[in-house]
């Protein structure tokens, strides 16, 4: 399933979770890594035209998408996207996961602000369209062993959710030597979107 731009991409649950993806975006499913595999195999299909020169990009980027999917399905995360296009400067392998995580019992007496600094202990908290949320940001530069990979910056998320007894963390993966802030503001704003339908209170 690939989104169009701007395009909303749904896990259906016993809610609906919600988020608006801008660029163009593949949702790659995770009931089975049969299915997984198989979504990946098209996106490569679409994205890299079967050129000799392009094959190691094709098989390192399939592999890449498939270790990704493989370690969502076994984090058990709900959902997972790679984005096809996002922004100029931001490539193909740009990933967005996000999973259940409960919520802990000793801080559930404490405000809101003070338990969400807790779970990203190395972050900061923000206010985000949607409320309050954690954020970690890390820029990931590669050795002189690995003069091919790329720098990649890595944020998580801690978002409250409607239901009392967890929340949900987002992964993204962004390779890209883009200004990290910028690219924290981008995904600051695709948090945001973030919805559970029907809405709870």
């Amino acid at each position: 399933m690939s989104a169009a731009p701007g395009a909303r991409l749904e896990h259906a649950d016993e809610d609906r979770l919600s988020v608006i993806l801008p660029g163009d975006w593949a949702r790659i499913p995770l009931e089975t890594q049969d299915d997984a595999n198989e979504e990946i195999t098209r996106v490569i299909r679409r994205q890299f035209p079967r050129r000799d020169e392009l094959a190691t990009m094709r098989r390192d980027t399939r592999e890449m998408l498939r270790a990704i999917a493989r370690d969502a399905r076994e984090s058990d995360a709900v959902f997972l996207a790679a984005s096809l296009e996002l922004l100029p400067g931001l490539p193909f392998a740009a990933a967005l996961l996000a999973h259940y995580i409960d919520v802990p019992n000793a801080e559930l007496d404490l405000p809101l602000e003070v338990r969400l600094a807790s779970a990203a202990p190395a972050g900061e908290v923000l206010e985000l369209e949607n409320g309050l949320a954690a954020r970690e940001l890390q820029r990931s530069v590669p050795g002189p062993e690995h003069p091919d990979a790329y720098t990649t910056i890595r944020l998580h998320y801690v978002l409250p959710t409607p239901f009392a007894d967890r929340w949900v963390k987002w992964y993204a993966n962004v390779p890209t030597d883009v200004d990290p802030e910028l690219v924290g503001d981008l995904f600051d704003a695709i948090l945001g979107t973030v919805r559970w339908y029907p809405e709870r209170g």
